[in-house]
């Protein structure tokens, strides 16, 4: 491992690991189940009434917007060139459907802080 506190982080994946991962990567896959704690609240929150939901998801909204500002600049310090290797692709992919995940994340969040404003 390498890399300054705060700074990029690069790992080495040794003999032993690239062989478990060779292994994993040809084993099939199933789509993984839904397990979402906000999910969950917004049930609660529609069979029992009114909570305090609006705060918890305002503090939400409010940390998945920091996790897509550092993703932003992550693409932005790492991504920006116009040629990219085959792996830059793959890192990028992976960042994009975090920046994806953390957009839907506040869109989710400000729809149902909406809805639970105007009930």
């Amino acid at each position: 491992m390498d890399g300054a506190r705060g700074g990029k982080k690069t790992y080495l994946v040794l003999p032993a690991g690239l062989k478990e991962l060779r292994h994993w990567l040809a084993e099939a896959q199933a789509p993984s189940p839904v397990r979402d704690e906000l999910m969950v609240r917004l049930r609660a929150e529609a069979i029992i009434g009114p909570t305090h939901l609006i705060a918890k998801l305002e503090r939400l909204a409010g940390l998945h917007r920091e996790k897509l500002k550092v993703y932003r600049q992550i693409e932005a310090r790492d991504f920006s060139q116009k040629r990219m290797t085959r792996a830059e692709k793959l890192r990028l992919l992976v960042l994009e459907a975090g920046i994806d995940f953390e957009t839907q994340r506040i869109a989710l969040c400000e729809r149902a802080i909406s809805i639970l404003k105007t009930s």
